[in-house]
């Protein structure tokens, strides 16, 4: 946990500990203790780091200013759309919404800036890859006491309000049994989180949703995809700036010209 380091205004008064101080209450001789703002602004923000840790998302996404850090102009339409969703989180809670692109896109950044604004707002959040979420979801424990372990980790993730699901829907990124095992599990578990308990996902990927078939995943998980983050129930965006190309203005293919 970090140090408390009291404002200028408690610093100097005397109290029980610090970030507290004594009072005695106008017209009488009762004296009490009052938290000061800083020590509660702490604490705050000592709550938040620690739910951002317990959910996989970066406790310095806090500080990310998407309208000053976000480099590069060419997805900053769906940039709008995307912070749109954020702010305004209670009226889309129950969306689902796809961020695709190629690698070094700010995707990844841009997932845990979601999940810290959403967490900000007292929401409960939770990031992860896909192949964790596969290996959680399939498979069966013969320890019954490993198995509701499980159960309940499944549990947990299907009522989080919302699931940031990353490196989705890439054979590249997740192993898939020849046999496709593992797929009606996952068809399952989106279907009764969005369908059934009206919970929210974003999904972020390498691949458009047209490819997720060829990908080695279900046509019905693609067409649960496709339904789901056409407007007005979900969002489809693309993002095409390439951070480090962006910062430095630097096309590698100039040196082929």
């Amino acid at each position: 946990m970090a140090t408390f380091i009291p404002c200028r205004r408690c610093a100097n008064k005397p109290g029980p500990k610090s970030g507290f101080y004594y009072v005695t209450y106008p017209g009488t001789q009762q004296k009490g203790v009052v938290e000061c703002e800083c020590h509660k602004q702490f604490v705050i923000q000592e709550t938040l780091q620690h739910r951002a840790i317990d959910a996989n998302v970066w406790p310095e996404a806090f500080s990310y200013n998407i309208d000053t850090e976000y480099t590069g102009t060419r997805s900053l339409k769906d940039v709008q759309r995307l912070k749109k969703y954020v702010y305004e989180f209670p009226n889309f809670k129950s969306s689902v919404v796809y961020m695709y692109g190629p690698n070094g896109t700010q995707k990844t950044t841009l997932a845990h800036w979601i999940g810290a604004n959403v967490l900000h707002q007292g929401y409960s959040v939770k990031y992860l890859l896909m192949q964790s979420l596969l290996m959680t979801i399939s498979g069966f424990e013969r320890d019954e006491s490993k198995q509701a372990e499980k159960q309940a980790e499944i549990e947990k993730l299907a009522n989080t309000d919302l699931l940031i699901i990353d490196e989705s829907f890439s054979k590249d990124k997740v192993t898939l049994y020849e046999s496709g095992y593992q797929l009606p599990f996952l068809d399952r578990f989106l279907r009764e989180r969005v369908e059934i308990k009206k919970k929210g996902i974003v999904f972020i990927s390498n691949k458009p949703p047209s490819e997720i078939e060829r990908q080695k995943f279900s046509a019905s998980i693609q067409n649960f995809i496709e339904r789901n983050t056409v407007k007005p129930n979900g969002a489809c965006l693309l993002f095409e700036d390439n951070y480090m190309q962006s910062k430095t203005d630097f096309d590698p293919g100039s040196l082929f010209d």
